[in-house]
């Protein structure tokens, strides 16, 4: 019988973000996002943390030091 062929961490990486994007999407829409993030088995402070900084800017890493 053949195995199931395993996910890299590149697939796992995209399929997580897919993920997060829907939840992000399902907010700006006025959608229950949390209903969304439960049904892509996002965990809720994940969710909130990508609808909160879902137009945030960026932070900087790294730099020059002062």
């Amino acid at each position: 019988m053949p195995s199931t062929p395993q996910s890299t961490k590149k697939q796992r990486q995209h399929e997580r973000a897919a993920a997060k994007a829907r939840v992000v999407r399902a907010f700006k829409e006025g959608a229950n996002w949390r209903e969304v993030a439960a049904h892509n088995d996002v965990s809720y402070s994940t969710a909130r943390r990508a609808v909160l900084n879902a137009d945030g800017e960026p932070t900087t890493h790294g730099g020059v030091r002062r």
